[in-house]
């Protein structure tokens, strides 16, 4: 009895131990969950002297709610003013003088706790600015804050090896010359990511490249944000091939193939290399699928952004130029096309090279209403379409072939007529043709209707003036059209503060005024003319068909591929083709009415947008952004101009009316535009 006592007593042990468990890991359990599912409270006391936030929202003075996984990912970016620095104290615990200005990140194990950040002035008894751990001089400190809300298993990573962000990531001078590009990395199928380095624009992207130029000290936010709707990725071809592979091939890596094929998604870029076998050398790059500017035809080097349709892109390549060869320079004017041979093929380069026994045809094809003339340095017109040139023809030497196209209702004249070249003040400047330089009492032999544009270039100080017939002009270039007897084209260098010859026309514009060389820049090179002969109107607000057309001078007055598709463009106004060019590559955009508001005051925020748009067309840098929050109009500044106008005043393009206002929503008058035009020139050559 008393065994089998004992073991009942052993079995009812068990099965109450068993339930004891049972009950503790539900506890357990039900407090986790419980725990899981509860906010965890954090109060912040900020003072005077600075700011904190977390991600794009600025903390006050109060509590705030967070979940687990938002408070285990918020970083806090501590921002001191100027001459101030930062104290921080969590609970009874207070941070090193790195973390306190630079962040710190927050966790659970804060909840019920008081963050205390007080900023003090340097000169006032403050600590001293906190100062890098002990590292060679030439290491660069980058402080990194990451929001991952909603995100797993979010992380940066450089190299393919994720980064410590709880400490400063430093980096060598000649690491960031070489490029760091940093990676954002999470566990979600769809996320976007956005950087923000120190207080400039957002950059969005899942990769970010530091510049070269990164401060010591910078801090670098990046933002995790989970795609709710996802876009479906749709990637387009892009072909890549020389046209000659026996002249040259394309190289991609250490790959060098006739051609290449790239499957990419829109705005994935890519670098690729024209390589020229021995004895050929590269000559352009010709595609109808993607706008390439001048100076990317001319660069082996390719960067590509990717449109949203497939591209093929060629290279072209020609036999290297060798000792005895003779260049063919083509001078082909406007209203026509030439192309390489008597049919409609390749469209003609800008120069030739030909051997002794070498012979080129070519075919020229004029637009309606025009005829097309040509000759071969200055010889004899010749009017026909197909034309053919050999050594002989270039006198065993290089020459230009001039192709000239021509209104049709003009009947040439056989007769010569003769220029003579009058250069008075030319000690002050020099005068020249096609790069040859031309010396005073110089006379050329021209027909009716021939025109040749000369160049002037002032000393110092000096503008040049031209006289032609009863025509005076003041700039750095005129063009000369014959009439039907002798002329003389006269050329003056005068000191540009001689008001006394007039070397502006313009009776409201002195040299006491603060825009009087920015009118005279504008004015020299055939940007801006006045309102008038006598009046320039600097008060007078500008336009914004006035300023697209400027643009479109500057660059040449390329033509338009198609007409503009704005209600309010006329096609007989004068500004028809600059809006349809500037539309068609993205330079300026109209409203949703389909309107373009040509006759509309430009302001300050729409010039912003407009030349911004403009320096990324001519591959100019876009880069550098400063500060707006500075003035105190910075929220009235439309969200789509805040990128364009930092940049302009950053480049000191666009400044502020005074130290607290930039006013973005103002006009810009005759004067200003005159000057930021001044400044866009001087700033990027």
């Amino acid at each position: 009895m008393i065994l089998v006592g004992g073991k009942g007593i052993m079995k009812t042990s068990k099965r109450l131990l068993s339930i004891v468990l049972m009950l503790a890991m539900l506890v357990s359990m039900f407090t986790v969950m419980a725990f899981a599912g509860d906010k965890v409270k954090v109060t912040f006391d900020i003072g005077k002297g600075g700011t904190a936030s977390i991600g794009n929202k600025t903390l006050i003075s109060r509590e705030y709610s967070f979940t687990l996984a938002e408070i285990n990912s918020a970083y806090v970016v501590v921002s001191p003013k100027s001459g101030y620095v930062a104290d921080v104290m969590i609970g009874d615990t207070k941070l090193d003088q790195a973390q306190a200005n630079y962040g710190f990140s927050l966790s659970s194990d804060m909840d019920g706790k008081t963050i205390k950040i007080t900023f003090s002035e340097k000169d006032a008894g403050g600590e001293p600015e906190p100062t890098p751990d002990p590292e060679p001089s030439a290491n660069v400190n980058l402080r990194i804050g990451m929001w991952a809300s909603d995100v797993q298993n979010a992380e940066i990573l450089r190299d393919g090896k994720a980064l410590d962000i709880t400490t400063a990531v430093s980096f060598t001078q000649e690491e960031l010359n070489r490029g760091v590009t940093l990676t954002a990395r999470a566990d979600n199928k769809t996320y976007s990511v956005k950087w923000t380095l120190n207080e400039g624009a957002p950059v969005e992207g899942k990769t970010f490249t530091l510049p070269t130029d990164l401060k010591d000290g910078s801090k670098l936010f990046v933002e995790f944000t989970v795609d709710t709707k996802p876009e479906p990725e749709t990637k387009h071809t892009l072909t890549v091939s020389s046209k000659d592979d026996s002249m040259g091939l394309i190289q991609y890596g250490e790959n060098e193939k006739k051609s290449i094929d790239f499957s990419l998604e829109k705005k994935e870029k890519v670098t690729v290399k024209a390589v020229a076998k021995k004895g050929y050398e590269f000559v352009e790059w010709r595609s109808d699928d993607i706008k390439l500017t001048p100076s990317q035809k001319q660069d082996a080097t390719l960067k590509i952004t990717m449109p949203d349709n497939d591209v093929k892109v060629t290279a072209v390549f020609q036999k290297k130029t060798v000792s005895g060869d003779y260049k063919l320079t083509l001078d082909v004017s406007r209203h026509g096309d030439v192309y390489e041979n008597s049919t409609r093929g390749d469209d003609a380069k800008s120069y030739y090279w030909l051997d002794d026994d070498d012979e080129l045809t070519f075919k020229a094809v004029a637009d309606k209403g025009y005829e097309v003339r040509w000759r071969i340095g200055k010889g004899r017109w010749n009017y026909t379409s197909k034309i053919t040139v050999n050594a002989r023809d270039m006198g065993w030497d290089n020459a230009t072939l001039d192709i000239d196209f021509v209104s049709s209702s003009s009947t040439p004249s056989s007769k010569n007529y003769t220029l003579s070249i009058d250069i008075t003040g030319g000690k002050h400047g020099t005068l020249s043709y096609k790069n040859s330089t031309v010396s005073d009492g110089k006379t050329y032999s021209l027909e009716k209707n021939d025109t040749m544009t000369f160049k002037a270039e002032p000393d110092k100080g000096y503008v040049p003036a031209w006289k032609f017939g009863t025509e005076t002009y003041v700039g750095s270039s005129y063009t000369v059209k014959m009439g039907s007897k002798d002329a003389t084209l006269y050329v003056s260098f005068v000191d540009k503060n001689d008001y006394r010859w007039g070397n502006l026309p313009f009776h409201d514009v002195t040299n006491r005024d603060w825009y009087y060389d920015d009118v005279l820049y504008a004015y020299i090179n055939g940007l801006m003319d006045g309102i008038s002969m006598t009046s320039f109107g600097a008060d007078q607000n500008t336009t914004r068909g006035q300023v697209v057309t400027i643009l479109w001078r500057l660059t040449g007055e390329p033509r338009a591929a198609r007409n503009n598709q704005f209600t309010d463009v006329s096609s007989n106004a004068y500004y028809n083709t600059a809006i349809s060019w500037a539309a068609e590559n993205g330079i300026v955009k109209g409203y949703d009415s389909k309107t373009f508001r040509p006759n509309a005051n430009v302001t300050r925020e729409q010039l912003a947008a407009i030349l911004y748009r403009y320096a990324e067309y001519m591959n100019l840098s876009t880069k550098g952004a400063s500060n707006l929050t500075k003035f105190d109009d910075y929220y009235t500044i439309g969200t789509w101009a805040r990128d364009s106008l930092a940049w302009a005043n950053y480049h000191g393009l666009i400044n502020g009316v005074d130290s607290y206002h930039i006013d973005p929503k103002g006009n810009t008058t005759r004067a200003q535009l005159a000057a930021i035009l001044h400044r866009f020139a001087v700033e990027f050559g």
